[in-house]
């Protein structure tokens, strides 16, 4: 039986490319046009940094095909792809590469109404377990007690949440996900894309994210992604990943000489807390 999926890291990421690709209607192809910004997949506000990309990528489709009066409602499924509904059938959808890429579509995708992308879009890393552990909070001070057990000291007001975490479950490659059933993201890509990790087209793994991962702000949803799916209450945390857990990260095997899953072990630290758009 597949884990499925209960958790989410979604890398927030900076992108550049303005050209989003066409969209067929009849005989007129719309083109999309995309803005330069930082986004995140499913996990951001409605505007600024961090925006959600799905939320961006509606405003400027719905402007492409405005036209025509059809809309689109992009979603997420419960196996983590990118699904998008247009109000009316469209004749082909045709994205640029870096957008096809981005959502794990199937480019130049002809007549329909629904759009469901091949695989799991990049800059996320599913899990089917939660950290389990504590947010424990993190300040900088220069205190101690006198003899006569008097406190003293100063505090740089500053404050953050720290955790050490465990995502379990985790499949080696892509290759054992599909044999076994999963949804969840794998380890590593296929051996054919180790040397390409974080810049390939393919299925993206732990290995992905982790290459990108250096100055990078995540947003993380502990055991609540499949209610996020369809909620704007949902909150998430913005964590960055620990260096030393990022230059070596720490992974075991799930069981004692079963090499189909491992786990991950990480420190957090959180900034701050949000709900997407």
């Amino acid at each position: 039986m597949a884990i499925g999926i209960s958790s989410m890291l979604a890398r927030r990421f900076a992108w550049t490319v303005t050209v989003g690709g066409n969209i067929k209607v009849g005989v007129n192809l719309r083109a999309v046009t995309l803005t330069a910004a930082t986004y995140a997949i499913l996990a951001g506000p409605s505007s600024g940094t961090g925006m959600d990309f799905l939320v961006h990528l509606k405003a400027r489709i719905d402007a492409a095909l405005a036209a025509d009066a059809i809309t689109v409602t992009p979603t997420v499924n419960a196996s983590g792809r990118v699904v998008l509904t247009f109000s009316n059938t469209v004749d082909e959808i045709a994205f640029s590469a870096s957008v096809d890429a981005l959502l794990g579509g199937l480019n130049a995708v002809a007549t329909q109404a629904v759009w469901t992308a091949a695989r799991q879009p990049q800059e996320v890393f599913y899990s089917g377990s939660r950290a389990a552990a504590p947010w424990r909070m993190q300040s900088v001070i220069a205190a101690s007690e006198t003899v006569a057990g008097v406190a003293y000291g100063i505090t740089s007001g500053i404050l953050r949440d720290e955790k050490d975490g465990t995502f379990s479950w985790i499949p080696r490659d892509p290759t054992v996900r599909a044999d076994r059933g999963e949804v969840t993201t794998a380890l590593h890509p296929l051996d054919t894309l180790l040397a390409t990790r974080g810049s390939h087209a393919g299925e993206w793994s732990l290995d992905d994210v982790l290459v990108k991962a250096p100055g990078s702000t995540f947003a993380l949803y502990e055991g609540n992604f499949q209610a996020a799916r369809s909620s704007t209450s949902e909150r998430y945390s913005l964590v960055a990943l620990a260096a030393e857990d990022v230059r070596a990260p720490q992974m075991d095997l799930q069981a004692n000489g079963w090499e189909a899953y491992h786990r991950w072990s990480v420190r957090m630290l959180r900034s701050g807390t949000g709900t997407r758009a």
